[in-house]
């Protein structure tokens, strides 16, 4: 076959040309143009082939063929056409990028020296010369390291995937973990024999079925994107190098530049990082999503007189055992905040703050008043959520008993009025509209790895169904057709410059329109084949474990261990298997940090409602709620329970709400009372919903909402991106400002008490005026006749 490739078209129609005889033909390079004019406009193509992405494909493809000879530059730009057409000074410049591309995925593009190759391996030029300067530097791919090996997965491990892909939802972490997930159940694939059983070993079909047991209960947010890329660069440093980085301590309004040495790092609802540190010679706790800008290597040469004998020091006490850096971790991140102990406070409270407090109460503690106020006991650990929800509450709170209660609302009372009042004339300034940060499906990097899924999926499997393909890999049915139209482009091409391309089936038509009435409506199955030769094992094996992708998924099989979600009970000991496994594709550095992280889920006071709730998901009947929603309306409505989702320290029940007509997230701190309708089943809305996977809670927008302006001081400049801001400003200190739309001013008054002086309010200055005199009564009255 000659080595074209056809621009934008379908390589499977091309290769259907007849001649006039109806004999079928062979299409030479001269011959392509005028076929491929008619067949566009025969067709009206209005689908094209990404050719950055096929083209690093194909010297994917073509390098491995070559074994452990490789190929030089040259030879790799007389073979490949986009090569072939550029100046020496671009195609520099396009294969540099191509293999930092391959390279970000798992292909790895090295000198064949490194493989051992000896020089008179080389394969010759056409003209039989070959330079010293081509021998030394040969590309190869070894196709025997690449991508991950055959590895039996059981179902109930298979399970375990998919539940530890949900910790990072919302994140392109969680992406990196599904590629993975992806990857290794690819590599798993065994006989559909086994099917049926949950203990069994997972056929190519198998995932798709068995994940069908939904475990309606959810562990999200084991961090974020930021948090994942300062893990990252903590696995790579050496052991025990000291790091430098901008952090802002809670309270503080400037980051202050630290210079720490390592001892581990771990979860408690929040990634923190231990360590020592050298300029205040002391164990410090460092929260990753305070940390401002790159964790970078701080350079022994660099550092002063002092810090540099401390450093010293501390490298010695380390060798002889004197300071054993696990067992500090693990007893400064047991100390933090989130679990510490608890305290038992008495309360007199009325409205609202007696229906949100009631079922937090100690059983048989709960007195009701004549005026219709209540009393009652409360077990707590005093957690911030807490802390800002009786704060907020505060003029229904009547009497509270409990020193320590009272110091922390007065403390978070002071910081709300504090930080607005320093702001009060603060000017908003120019801010810019908010990039997409995440990953864009049209970028090659994010075609290549898609495309790395698809290939080896619909290989090993024998092809799916376009459904099946669409669900497994979430892209939309456009940027599905490109991709297939893509990967017909891209081969193996050999020294006569002609190409073995991957073949897909059925025909691949060039218009939408086409593609959705031939392709996805009927619900064809797509199925595919690669070039022969060492390509193949190359193409149609799945990628192996990146570094962060590995880390990600360790991290979310630690999380599930040590999760104690009912649903999640039954997942530890696959888990536990899978970790293993994992362990043994994964980097050797990863998986010692990894082993040695400590995670814990933030813990919340234990609401007595999830008992209940728990028991109409499981027996699909509806509930009536008394909710209090987020501007302070107090409604009552039935929904139809899905899921419980636990985020952070905040745990909603995601439902089909009756009312609204539509999926729901309640927070159960807003929730009133609960009836349950056991004589109401759950409908096939609810039901569709149940049947997707739940995303992090967010805050609702719409169309025409008004906007306000937000100051997010350092230590909380992360949370902005939970308000999906429409204009943003990072200032010099570490502090964001950004332009958000909003439901009301309830609720943006509430935002603001609650935030104990990390989100201000600038405009509107009314919202913000309000806030500064609900924060100044609040302090009266506890300097009055609340506290006892």
């Amino acid at each position: 076959m000659a080595g074209y490739q056809y621009r934008g078209g379908s390589r499977s129609a091309a290769q259907q040309a007849t001649s006039p005889s109806g004999d079928a033909v062979d299409l030479a390079r001269g011959e392509e143009a005028d076929f491929t004019a008619a067949h566009d406009e025969r067709h009206e193509q209005d689908v094209s082939a990404e050719r950055a992405v096929s083209r690093a494909l194909s010297l994917a493809a073509t390098i491995a063929d070559e074994g452990s000879v490789g190929l030089t530059k040259w030879q790799i730009k007389s073979r490949i056409e986009d090569y072939r057409e550029q100046s020496d000074r671009t195609f520099d410049r396009m294969l540099n990028r191509d293999k930092r591309l391959l390279g970000q995925l798992g292909f790895v593009v090295t000198d064949a020296a490194r493989l051992g190759r000896a020089p008179q391996d080389a394969e010759e030029e056409p003209d039989g010369a070959v330079s010293a300067g081509q021998q030394d530097h040969r590309y190869v791919i070894d196709h025997r390291r690449q991508g991950l090996p055959p590895m039996r997965i059981t179902a109930a491990e298979a399970l375990a995937l998919d539940r530890a892909q949900l910790a990072w939802t919302g994140t392109g972490a969680q992406r990196s973990i599904r590629r993975a997930v992806g990857a290794l159940t690819d590599a798993g694939r065994l006989d559909a024999a086994d099917a049926e059983s949950a203990d069994g070993e997972l056929p190519a079909a198998g995932l798709e079925a068995l994940v069908g047991r939904r475990p309606g209960e959810y562990r999200l947010g084991v961090g974020g994107d930021a948090d994942l890329e300062h893990l990252e660069t903590l696995v790579r440093l050496p052991d025990r190098a000291p790091v430098t980085f901008d952090y802002t301590a809670r309270g503080r309004q400037r980051p202050a530049r630290r210079t720490v040495v390592p001892f581990g790092w771990g979860m408690r609802g929040r990634w923190y990082l231990v360590g020592h540190d050298l300029a205040r010679d002391g164990v410090r706790v460092f929260r990753l999503d305070r940390i401002h800008g790159a964790v970078e290597p701080a350079e022994a040469s660099v550092l002063d007189g002092e810090a540099a004998e401390r450093l010293s020091r501390l490298r010695g006490d380390l060798e002889a055992g004197v300071v054993d850096a696990c067992a500090v971790t693990t007893e400064q991140l047991a100390d933090l905040g989130p679990v510490e102990a608890g305290e038992t406070v008495e309360l007199e409270l009325t409205g609202s703050a007696a229906a949100v407090h009631r079922p937090l109460a100690v059983p048989g503690s709960v007195e009701e008043l004549d005026d219709g106020a209540v009393r009652l006991t409360l077990e707590t650990t005093l957690h911030d959520s807490v802390v800002a929800d009786l704060a907020v509450r505060l003029p229904e709170v009547r009497r509270a008993d409990g020193p320590r209660l009272i110091g922390k609302i007065r403390s978070h009372l002071q910081a709300v009025s504090t930080a607005h009042e320093e702001h009060r004339d603060t000017a908003v300034g120019r801010l810019k509209r908010l990039a997409d940060r995440g990953e864009s499906s049209t970028s090659s990097r994010w075609q290549i790895s898609r495309a790395m899924e698809v290939l080896p999926f619909l290989h090993a499997g024998g092809g799916a169904p376009v459904s099946q393909v669409l669900d497994r890999t979430g892209i939309s049915v456009e940027a599905l057709h490109q991709l297939l139209v893509t990967v017909e482009q891209a081969g193996s091409y050999d020294a006569a410059e002609y190409a073995d391309f991957v073949t897909v089936r059925p025909t691949i038509p060039l218009t939408r329109r086409g593609f959705v009435e031939e392709i996805v409506e009927p619900d064809v199955t797509l199925s595919l084949e690669l070039p022969a030769g060492r390509s193949a094992e190359t193409l149609g094996r799945p990628l192996g474990l990146s570094a962060g992708g590995a880390l990600s998924l360790l991290i979310a099989l630690e999380g599930l261990i040590a999760s104690d979600a009912p649903e999640d009970v039954g997942l530890q000991e696959p888990a536990r298997a899978l970790r293993e496994k994992v362990r043994g594709l994964a980097p050797a550095e990863v998986v010692e940090s990894a082993s040695a992280a400590r995670i814990s889920w933030a813990r919340t006071d234990p609401y007595e409602h999830q008992a209940a709730l728990r028991t109409a998901i499981r027996d699909e009947h509806a509930v009536r709620l008394d909710y209090e929603k987020s501007d302070g309306v107090r409604t009552v409505r039935e929904v139809e329970p899905v899921d419980l989702v636990h985020d952070v320290g905040r745990t909603y029940l995601r439902a089909w709400c009756r009312s609204s007509r539509g999926e729901r997230y309640f927070l159960l701190s807003r929730l009133l009372g609960l009836e349950l309708l056991p004589g109401s089943p759950i409908g096939a809305e609810a039901a569709a919903v149940a049947a997707t996977t739940a995303t992090r809670p967010r805050v609702p927008h719409r169309a025409g909402d008004p906007t306000a302006v937000l100051r997010f001081s350092p230590p909380a400049a992360g949370a902005a991106e939970e308000h999906a801001p429409l204009r943003h400003r990072v200032d010099d200190d570490g502090a964001r400002t950004v332009e958000i739309s909003y439901r009301s001013d309830a609720w943006l008054t509430d935002l603001g008490l609650r935030s104990a002086g990390d989100v201000v309010v600038l405009r509107p200055a009314d919202v913000a005026a309000e806030i500064r005199r609900r924060a100044a009564e609040g302090l009266a009255r506890l300097d009055g006749d609340v506290a006892r």
